[in-house]
């Protein structure tokens, strides 16, 4: 049995990624840019006026004149004016083309607005080029403005619009399988029996996945019998990227999966975590197909897929591996046991300070405990005592 620490060293070795495909720029937030954006022409592409006011000739101030004659009006979108004289000054628009022979805009509150001509009060001081946003002054045409590997933002998505890019190349995300296993499992449309329970890691695991923007994803149900299995599992491989099992990876005489995927051809990466709960939990790989069993419990397979699978998936994205949040203990923790401890917690803010609160929970089965925490904590194997106001890693199940 591997630590916690073993297990994140062996699945962060897997060097697997997926292609890249095209995506809408509506739809691309959260993905991985996977190539250059450069600018298509200057930015801002023209003399931008930068402040609603007047634009004029600064030399003609410069020389003392402070009457100015309104020539016309040019709002943002307009095409450029040409000032015909330089005692004649254009009404301009924030966004706008400065225009021809003006180098300085002055805004509105600082004149005193006429019905044919404007004054400039001699308390107000002005200086060529002020509130002007030269062509060109923020990047050049052909500049790169954002490299590939980062996560897509708004910030990016405005800078995506503004050259063009309609479309963009990302980091193509895996087809995933969910599949649930076991007898006593039936549909949450069919009333189970009094020795069967309605099937619901399948739903959890895949509302999971969706919250962290992994949406191809398809959810199957297995009963424990070899041979379907080992066939099924084959199956799955020749159509899926990654395979996320649940159940039948424990000690049991019906704990098929292990063996079924080592018989696939699967390579075992580990089996069984020194913590609590999820110590059974599987992974290997294939042919740069990740799989994954977790433990049927649903309080053991919600933590083991946030605490390991999902951020793997993230890492082969390429998306940058970020630190977990932390908080701070509301309670004490006594655990005296070899094995790193993920107890859920409910998250509350005091005084500006995050504090965690464990949840109590009547074993891995337990969902209806679960609804109150906001995530888990990590209790490191190392350390027994965890005293109240200790920092600690903190996973959530949303952000």
């Amino acid at each position: 049995m591997i630590t916690v620490e073993q297990a994140d060293d062996l699945l962060q070795n897997i060097d697997t990624e997926w292609g890249k495909c095209s995506c809408e720029i509506n739809d691309s937030a959260g993905e991985v840019l996977r190539e250059t954006i450069v600018a298509d022409r200057d930015f801002p592409p023209f003399n931008r006026v930068a402040m609603d006011g007047y634009a004029l000739s600064y030399i003609a101030w410069e020389d003392g004149h402070r009457k100015f004659s309104i020539q016309a009006e040019q709002r943002a979108g307009d095409t450029q004016i040409k000032l015909s004289d330089q005692l004649n000054c254009i009404g301009v628009s924030t966004g706008g083309t400065l225009p021809e022979g003006c180098d300085c805009v002055i805004k509105k509150e600082d004149i005193l607005r006429h019905q044919q001509y404007i004054e400039i009060p001699e308390s107000v001081s002005i200086q060529k080029n002020q509130n002007i946003h030269h062509q060109g002054s923020d990047y050049e045409r052909q500049k790169i403005l954002i490299q590939p590997g980062i996560v897509i933002s708004p910030n990016e998505i405005g800078v995506l619009a503004s050259v063009g890019k309609n479309t963009v190349k990302v980091s193509k995300k895996p087809k995933i399988a969910v599949i649930a296993t076991g007898n006593e499992l039936v549909p949450i449309d069919v009333p189970p029996k009094d020795y069967q329970i309605r099937l619901s890691n399948s739903y959890v695991i895949q509302s999971a996945f969706k919250l962290n923007n992994y949406s191809d994803v398809d959810c199957f149900h297995l009963n424990d019998e070899y041979n379907l299995i080992e066939k099924s599992i084959k199956e799955y491989l020749a159509t899926y990227d990654v395979m996320v099992f649940s159940g039948g990876v424990s000690a049991g005489n019906f704990d098929f999966i292990p063996k079924a995927l080592k018989q696939a051809g699967v390579n075992e990466l580990f089996h069984k975590v020194r913590q609590r709960p999820g110590k059974p939990l599987w992974a290997g790989e294939k042919e740069r197909r990740m799989v994954f069993g977790l433990p049927g419990n649903p309080v053991s397979a919600i933590i083991c897929l946030y605490r390991y699978i999902i951020p793997i998936l993230n890492n082969c994205l390429g998306k940058p591996r970020t630190n977990p949040d932390t908080i701070k203990l509301a309670e004490t923790i006594e655990f005296n046991k070899p094995l790193t401890l993920f107890s859920p917690v409910k998250i509350t803010s005091i005084d500006g300070e995050c504090w965690g609160t464990p949840i109590k929970i009547n074993g891995s089965g337990d969902l209806v405990s679960m609804v109150n925490s906001d995530g888990f904590i990590e209790c490191n194997e190392e350390r027994g005592l965890f005293p109240k106001g200790t920092i600690m890693k903190v996973y959530k199940w949303t952000n």
